[in-house]
């Protein structure tokens, strides 16, 4: 049988295709907030990815050890995780799954959740651990919400003045509340098991007999008025709300409902004294602003929730037109809305602005009614619910703008490492198809012309990597005392190759023993974009300049150039990436536009200031101030 021969992939494949399997590992992380790591048992120490520093809240300075892992634990878990650690994980080599508290540096608690699985050696020790850790903080609280939503309903329905039951299909109870002592005189247990019919009062019976399962309309029944038997052989009147329940088969299969006991209702005068109390009760206890005002445009009846809401006591309010306290943008819409009452129209959903004690305003939802010359209104503030909504609608804009931002800088990264790499290809295989062939002096400039390529691409990469970190924040700055002059013989040294091919001479005028305060990486960086810069737009046989003035606690940096210079219109949005734009030096070298931004944000980062001046065929000057020491 002959074999089949399979093209393998190109490098360019094979490295777009680790680099978007890294990119989707990289964005799980992220939306999952989970991390994973490889644990040498031996060594107590581990490796981890991104997502844990995003999880920890740290990359662990100080090196990552089992010590360290145990100290970032919450105090009150850290015992239990070290034990569980030693006993179930390695004595008793079971996986590693435990949920539990880290205590990040900002002092913020979170909850993760952590997996891990050991692989052993030839003689069965452990001797690695892999495993994930997620944070769980949103879950566990979604878990004690529901835990207070259970507690909550079992606590209403327990404390309930009302009788709560249940029953099956021949009328039995199944359950009922605490209530049914305090209303009929029955324990749960005398309750439980007996057919409602056998509570009834004997000249009911019949009548109730048969009202769960015929006279319901519907399948339910509200405000049914029903008389039963206590304990102690006294009748209790009962308003009753009852609906029919069947099962997944559609099969009628019993009733749940609820009994209002309004034994001392029936007598005319005490029901309008309890139904008085009761709507008190609510009017003053009730969350929401209630409110009665005369058509003149006055409060005449007001409850308590008006004072918490805006400040003002009562009396304040009533001695106040309404519409002196809504906002100047809503007395147009208000004086409608009171004209449409008036008409007889009800108001739903209206929204307008209140006046505070403070001066501050809040968002008022209104639902009103017109009757007897007088207005009746049940309103409340959304105040938090609008700012909340605006909030996500500015969120959602930003989300917008970062992934336009993405898009941007992945198109740039697609569109800008093509051409060096290419290039880098083409002059490989001209020095690897030619090398024998040709003479020391060609093989010397397709080596030069190579070193130049991938010099540029170099900086190419790490100025989009610095950047993707300045957007992410992660980019931070460890400022010390540095020599400028020993940090700028650095750069220059690194750009030598560079600027030779160019023929460009490179003078550092700084003299040893010039110290500022700054990050070492962070300024090679900025001052290695910035001759680099010079380098690419001077012809060659230029030169570059970098020289210093003190200027009180600062330190001035100047960099000149004998270069082609820039236009007054563009120096002005050099620094900032949403005007910049890549333009080729004098000799076509590229870049991404990304350089003079990526300076301006790593300037920012050690407190200093960053310009430019220059003039169209005379060079430039770029400048940036760092404090002395």
């Amino acid at each position: 049988m002959q074999k089949i021969k399979t093209k393998s992939k190109e490098p360019e494949d094979l490295f777009e295709d680790l680099k978007n399997k890294a990119y989707f590992l990289d964005e799980a992380e992220k939306i999952a907030k989970f991390g994973y790591y490889v644990l040498d048992i031996n060594s107590g120490k581990w490796e981890q990815s991104p997502g844990l520093d995003e999880i920890f809240g740290t990359n662990f300075p100080e090196g990552r050890t089992l010590e360290v892992w145990l100290r970032i634990i919450h105090p009150d878990d850290r015992e239990k995780m070290k034990s569980y650690f030693r006993d179930e994980v390695l004595t008793e080599l079971q996986p590693f799954d435990k949920k539990y508290r880290i205590l990040k540096p900002d002092h913020s608690v979170i909850w993760v959740h952590g997996k891990g699985k050991l692989s052993f050696n030839k003689d069965g020790q452990p001797v690695k651990m892999f495993g994930t850790i997620q944070d769980i903080s949103e879950q566990k609280r979604i878990e004690e919400e529901i835990q207070d939503i259970k507690h909550l309903y079992e606590n209403l329905v327990e404390t309930s003045q009302e009788l709560i039951f249940q029953t099956d299909n021949e009328g039995r109870f199944i359950f009922v509340n605490k209530a049914c002592f305090d209303i009929l005189g029955f324990s749960h247990h005398e309750m439980i098991g007996r057919r409602y019919v056998e509570f009834l009062h004997s000249g009911k019976i019949e009548e109730g007999g048969v009202f769960f399962l015929e006279s319901l309309p519907e399948d339910q029944l509200r405000g049914r008025e029903s008389v039963w038997v206590s304990k102690n052989n006294t009748p209790v009147y009962l308003r009753l709300n009852i609906r029919k329940t069947y099962n997944k088969e559609g099969q009628y299969n019993g009733a749940i409902g609820t009994a209002y006991d309004i034994t001392d209702a029936i007598n005319s005068e005490k029901l309008a004294r309890l139904k008085s109390e009761e709507l008190n009760n609510y009017f003053t206890l009730s969350l929401d602003l209630l409110a009665v005002a005369n058509l003149e445009g006055y409060f005449t009846m007001l409850n308590p929730s008006w004072q918490r809401v805006l400040g003002f006591s009562l009396e304040e309010l009533k001695s106040k037109k309404i519409l002196d306290l809504i906002h100047p943008d809503d007395i147009e819409a208000t004086a409608q809305a009171i004209q449409e009452l008036q008409t007889g129209k009800e108001i739903q959903c209206f929204i307008n602005r209140y006046r505070c004690k403070d001066q501050s305003y809040r968002y008022i939802e209104w639902r009103s009614k017109a009757k007897n010359r007088k207005i009746y209104a049940a309103a409340r503030d959304v105040t938090d619910h609008i700012l909340l909504e605006k909030s996500l609608r500015k969120a959602n804009d930003n989300l917008k703008e970062l992934n336009y931002q993405k898009d941007k800088f992945l198109y740039i990264i697609a569109h800008d490492l093509r051409n060096p790499l290419n290039n880098i290809l083409g002059f490989m295989e001209l020095l690897y198809t030619n090398f024998n062939n040709n003479n020391a002096i060609e093989n010397y400039e397709l080596v030069r012309l190579l070193s130049g390529n991938v010099h540029s691409l170099y900086e190419l990469v790490e100025n989009l990597l610095n950047w993707a970190l300045s957007q992410t924040g992660k980019l931070k700055a460890s400022l010390t005392n540095i020599d400028l002059s020993v940090q700028v013989r650095r750069a220059i040294n690194h750009l030598k190759s560079l600027a030779d091919a160019k023929q460009i001479i490179i003078d550092n005028l700084i003299p040893d023993g010039i110290t500022v305060v700054a990050d070492e990486h962070m300024l090679n960086t900025v001052v290695r974009n910035l001759v680099s810069n010079s380098i690419k737009f001077s012809h060659p046989g230029g030169y570059v300049k970098v020289a210093h003035k003190q200027q009180g606690d600062r330190v001035l940096v100047e960099i000149h150039d004998s270069g082609i210079g820039i236009e007054a219109s563009v120096v002005s949005r050099l620094f900032n990436a949403e005007t910049t734009r890549s333009t080729p030096g004098t000799q076509g070298e590229g870049g991404t536009g990304f350089g003079l931004p990526l300076c301006n944000e790593l300037i920012k980062a050690q407190n200093g200031e960053i310009s430019a001046t220059s003039q169209v065929g005379k060079g430039s000057i770029f400048s940036f101030s760092l404090p002395k020491r």
